[in-house]
C-alpha cells in the first residue's frame, strides 16, 4: 500500500494544484476558504459567536458528567429539555464573559503554569509521575484533542484567577461571627401540618383537549435531536509502523543509545522529626528552635529511640503519630533542602539539624531503593513500536496528503479514495450533534459532520488529523433533521405532566383556602377529617432540624413567634405536597464555639460572601454585554 501511495503522489501536476487554488479564492474569497464551513450560532456575546458545535461540546461533556455521576440512573435525553439547553447556553455566555474580562483587564496564563497544571493532574499520572501517552490517551478516548483541552484549561485559570481576587477581598468582623452564632443557636417550638398530593390525585382529570393544546403549544419539547450517519476512511500510523521490520541488534543499540529514559529514580524511606519555626521569625526563635532541635540530636546519641521522641516532640502532626515516617519519596517531592539532605544520608545514621522552610528537621533513613535500569526483555516492545512509529511517520504523513488531495479532487464519493489506498469504508451509527460512540465521540470528527459542506451540500470533509496519529475523512450518509415526534408518542408523558400539575394546583388551591381560614380565626380540624392530614408538634427545632423539608425550614426561621397570636404561614414543597405552619416559641441561645471553630465559620462566611460578590461581577458582567440567544438553534 505504501508503494502505491507513493506513486499516486507524484502522479498530481503542480499547474493542476495551482489551477485549482486560483479557482477556488476567485469563486469564494480567500477569507471563506480558509475559515472553511459555516457554522450556526445559538448565541452571540458582543459580537462573537457562539457556535452551534460549541454548544454540542458543552452538552457532550454534561452527559458525561451526568454518566458518571448517576450511573444506572442515567437515562438518555435527559439534556433534551429546553430549559437544560437554555442553562448550557447560559453558562456559556457567563464563560465567553468571564473570558473577554479577564482578558481585557490583564490577566494571563503563562505556558508555564499550564504546563505544571497539567502536569499536577493526578488521572495523567503514573507511579513516576506524570506521563504524557497515558495524557494523550485519555483526552483520545474522551473525544478531546490535546490543544481544545488545553485551550479549556488555560481559559478555565484565567477565570479562576478573577474569581479568587474577588473571593480574596471580603473580610468578616468578629461581630458577625458572633451574630451568626447567635442565629445558628436559634431554635422553635412549631406547630404544622401537611396535605399530601396523593390524597387530590384522584379528583383531578386531565381531557383530551387539554393534551392536544399543550402537544401544540409546546411542540419544541418533543422534537427529536438531529442526526447524522457518516461513511469515513481511516489512515492509522501503527497500520504503516505494522509494515516496518526492526531486527534484534537495531533494539539492542537503541536501548543502549537511550538508557537514561528506562531508568527508574531511585527513592528514600525516611523518619524525621520538626520544630516549627518560620523564616520571618526573630532571632529569639530562631534560636530557641535550634536549641530545642540540637537537644532532641543529642538524645538520639545517647541511644533514645527515633520513633518515640517523634512521637513526643514533632510538630509535623500528621507524621508524628507515625513515629516520623514519611514513607518512600522520590527526588522533586520534598522541601529542597530536606531532600538534599536525605538524599546523602547513609541508611539508618541521623542527620544534623537540617533547616528548610518548615522549621528545623532531624532525618533518619530507614529504606534506600537505588535507581534502577528496566531490562531490556521489559522494554523491547516500547523501543519496537518507537522505532517503527519513527520510520513509518513520512509515509503515513505524505499518504495523509495524498489522501486529502484525492478527496478534494471527487468530492462526491469515497470509494475512489478507497480503491486508490486500499482502504475500507466504514459507517456509524447515528449521531446528534453532542456525539456517538467511537469515532464519533470525537470533537473535530463531530465538528465536521455538522458542517453545513458536508451534513446539507454532501462533501467529503477536509482529512482530520487526531493527535497526528490517525487521519480519517467523512462523508454524511444519511441525515435526520430534528422532527416533532407525533402525538400518540408523547400522549402518556403529556398526560403525566399536566396530571402532576392539576394536583400539584389542586393541592395548593385547597391549603390556600385552609391558610385562609386559619388567619381569620376559625378552626379547621373538622375539614382536616377527609384529607389524611393532621396537626403536627415539634419543639426546639434547628435550622438543620433531621426530618424536615430544608424549605420549610429556612421560612420558619424568617417568620415571628407568637404563642398568644399565632401567624399561619403556606408552602408548596418540591414534590408537590403543601405545608400549613406557624412558630410558637424562640429561644435564642449562641451556640458555643471553640476559637478553631469560630475561625472555621469565618471562613465559610468570607467563602459564601466571595460566592456572593462572584454572581455580581457576572451580573454586572451581563448589564454591559450585549448578548443575543437563538433557541432555535439549539438541537
Amino acid at each position: 500500500m505504501l508503494v502505491d501511495i507513493r506513486r499516486n503522489i507524484q502522479k498530481v501536476a503542480a499547474t493542476a494544484i495551482i489551477g485549482l487554488l486560483v479557482l477556488a479564492f476567485a469563486s469564494w474569497g480567500i477569507a471563506d476558504y480558509i475559515t472553511g464551513f459555516t457554522q450556526v450560532r445559538v448565541a452571540s456575546v458582543n459580537g462573537k459567536n457562539i457556535t452551534d458545535q460549541a454548544f454540542a461540546n458543552a452538552r457532550q461533556r454534561q452527559e458525561q458528567r451526568y454518566r458518571s455521576q448517576l450511573g444506572d440512573n442515567y437515562q438518555a435525553g435527559m439534556l433534551d429539555d429546553p430549559l437544560m439547553k437554555m442553562a448550557l447556553v447560559q453558562e456559556l455566555i457567563d464563560g465567553q464573559l468571564r473570558i473577554e474580562d479577564a482578558q481585557a483587564n490583564g490577566y494571563r496564563v503563562s505556558p508555564s503554569e499550564l504546563t505544571r497544571t497539567i502536569t499536577e493532574i493526578e488521572v495523567f499520572q503514573d507511579e513516576n509521575g506524570f506521563n504524557r501517552e497515558l495524557y494523550q490517551d485519555l483526552l483520545q478516548r474522551q473525544g478531546l484533542s490535546i490543544s481544545r483541552f488545553e485551550k479549556d484549561l488555560a481559559d478555565s485559570l484565567l477565570t479562576d484567577q478573577v474569581r479568587l481576587g474577588l473571593s480574596a477581598t471580603t473580610l468578616v468582623t468578629d461581630q458577625e461571627v458572633e451574630h451568626l452564632l447567635k442565629l445558628q443557636g436559634e431554635q422553635r417550638d412549631i406547630r404544622f401540618l401537611v396535605l399530601p398530593r396523593e390524597s387530590f390525585a384522584a379528583q383531578v382529570d386531565v381531557s383530551d383537549e387539554a393534551i392536544n393544546e399543550f402537544y401544540t403549544e409546546h411542540s419544541d419539547r418533543f422534537k427529536t435531536n438531529e442526526q447524522v450517519r457518516i461513511e469515513y476512511l481511516e489512515l492509522i500510523l501503527d497500520d504503516f509502523a505494522a509494515q516496518v521490520t526492526v531486527d534484534q541488534q537495531e533494539i539492542e543499540r537503541l536501548y543502549n543509545e537511550q538508557k537514561n529514559e528506562y531508568l527508574v529514580p531511585g527513592q528514600r524511606r525516611a523518619n524525621h522529626l520538626l520544630i516549627s519555626v518560620t523564616d520571618d521569625a526573630d532571632d529569639a526563635e530562631q534560636e530557641a528552635a535550634l536549641r530545642k532541635i540540637s537537644d532532641l540530636k543529642n538524645q538520639l546519641a545517647e541511644g533514645a529511640d527515633f520513633a518515640a521522641l517523634a512521637k513526643e516532640h514533632s510538630e509535623d502532626l500528621g507524621s508524628a503519630r507515625k513515629g516520623g515516617d514519611l514513607g518512600l519519596f522520590g527526588r522533586g517531592i520534598m522541601d529542597p533542602e530536606f531532600e538534599a539532605a536525605a538524599f546523602e544520608l547513609p541508611l539508618n545514621e541521623v542527620s544534623d539539624p537540617v533547616r528548610s522552610a518548615f522549621g528545623y528537621h532531624l532525618i533518619q533513613v530507614t529504606e534506600i531503593v537505588p535507581e534502577t535500569l528496566k531490562p531490556l526483555a521489559e522494554v523491547k516492545d516500547e523501543i519496537s513500536l518507537r522505532y517503527r512509529r519513527e520510520q513509518a511517520e513520512a509515509a503515513y504523513f505524505d499518504a495523509t496528503e495524498a489522501l486529502q488531495e484525492t478527496v478534494y479532487e471527487q468530492p462526491d464519493s469515497l470509494q475512489p479514495a478507497a480503491d486508490q489506498f486500499g482502504l475500507t469504508i466504514k459507517q456509524s451509527s447515528l449521531f446528534p450533534r453532542f456525539g456517538g460512540e467511537g469515532i464519533t465521540a470525537n470533537s473535530e470528527v463531530i465538528e465536521q459532520a455538522f458542517s453545513e459542506d458536508v451534513r446539507l451540500s454532501g462533501q467529503n470533509s477536509p482529512v482530520i488529523n487526531i493527535e497526528n496519529s490517525r487521519s480519517v475523512v467523512l462523508r454524511v450518509v444519511e441525515h435526520q433533521p430534528p422532527a416533532t415526534r407525533p402525538l400518540a408518542e408523547v400522549r402518556d408523558s403529556i398526560h403525566e405532566i399536566l396530571l402532576e400539575e392539576a394536583t400539584t394546583d389542586a393541592v395548593k388551591s385547597r391549603g390556600e383556602q385552609l391558610l385562609e381560614k386559619l388567619a381569620q380565626g376559625e378552626n379547621i380540624d373538622e375539614e382536616l377529617s377527609g384529607l389524611s392530614a393532621e396537626w403536627q408538634q415539634r419543639e426546639a427545632v434547628t435550622r438543620s432540624q433531621p426530618g424536615l423539608p430544608p424549605a420549610l425550614l429556612a421560612e420558619i426561621f424568617r417568620m415571628p413567634a407568637d404563642s398568644n397570636n399565632p401567624v399561619f404561614q403556606g408552602l408548596s414543597l418540591d414534590q408537590g405536597d403543601y405545608v400549613l405552619y406557624t412558630t410558637t416559641r424562640l429561644y435564642e441561645e449562641p451556640l458555643t464555639a471553640t476559637a478553631e471553630e469560630r475561625q472555621q465559620l469565618r471562613l465559610n462566611l468570607e467563602r459564601l460572601r466571595g460566592d456572593i460578590a462572584y454572581i455580581g461581577y457576572l451580573k454586572h458582567l451581563r448589564s454591559e454585554a450585549d448578548i443575543e440567544i437563538f433557541p432555535e438553534n439549539m438541537q
